[in-house]
């Protein structure tokens, strides 16, 4: 079974929304697309029509500073953020009735790569594929038992 039948990459942000306003319920952006894709092998996310990939358009794939915020594109590499100079947080202190407890959900998005780096690595380390979170010690050190230890070659 295909996992889809049209793969696109639009140059401009206009463009990409023509291509997702087609077929909005069967359409799927990927900006890099590990874990899309992955999803889609499995099954925990069904196939779709129109893949379209944004990592040629520039605004995806830049890290640009506006009114004293940095904006990251969608299809900004993990290796172009590290090459970025040190971002140092400023915490404001308001509180706002839409969260619990007044919270705002502003430090998330630096915390999201770090899982997928942190499984990745040990898969490249070992040949070991973390499929659950949070990772277990005891159960990697099980898992590296059976393959014989990390030495891979």
């Amino acid at each position: 079974m295909a996992l889809w039948k049209k793969y696109l990459q639009p140059s401009t942000v206009e463009d990409a929304l023509v291509a997702l306003g087609v077929e909005p319920d069967r359409s799927a952006v990927v900006a890099g697309g590990t874990d899309l894709l992955l999803d889609l092998q499995q099954g925990r996310y069904s196939a779709v029509n129109t893949l379209v990939d944004v990592t040629q358009i520039p605004e995806m794939t830049a890290i640009q500073k506006q009114d004293d915020f940095l904006h990251f594109g969608a299809a900004v590499s993990l290796y172009v953020i590290v090459q970025a100079p040190e971002i140092i947080p400023i915490v404001v202190e308001h509180p706002t009735s839409e969260g619990p407890y007044g919270a705002k959900g502003v430090g998330e998005v630096s915390s999201i790569p770090t899982t997928p780096v942190i499984t990745n690595a040990i898969n490249n380390a070992c040949g070991i594929r973390v499929r659950t979170l949070p990772v277990d010690q005891d159960w990697l050190a099980l898992e590296l038992a059976k393959v014989g230890g990390a030495n891979r070659e």
